[in-house]
């Protein structure tokens, strides 16, 4: 949360992906900011409030996706070459295919 003026403060909606501007008089949201995926920390700077995303932004059409709680996510495959001796410790030099480290969703 970040406070705008005395009377205001921008909240993250993480699960709804925007940026709420509500007032502190009435409690009553008055602005909704669609922002990237899970806001986590708004920052307000003069004029204008800048805000973290925990999931990035949003993936362009045609990247590779997964849903987290229904948002689409960027997805990212490392991938390294499988070689007898970086994972046994032998004198093999030969790649033996491809192996998946890890899915990053970003």
């Amino acid at each position: 949360m970040a406070l705008r003026g005395d009377d205001h403060l921008w909240v993250c909606a993480s699960r709804g992906n925007e940026l709420q501007l509500v007032s502190l008089t009435t409690g009553a949201v008055e602005a909704r900011v669609p922002v990237g995926v899970a806001p986590y920390m708004p920052v307000v700077v003069g004029e204008k409030v800048y805000v973290s995303n925990w999931g990035g932004d949003r993936p362009a059409k045609g990247e590779a996706t997964h849903k987290s709680s229904g948002t689409p996510v960027r997805l990212k495959l490392v991938t390294n070459v499988w070689r007898p001796k970086d994972v046994l410790g032998v004198p093999d030099d030969r790649d033996l295919g491809v192996m998946v480290d890890r899915v990053d969703v970003r």
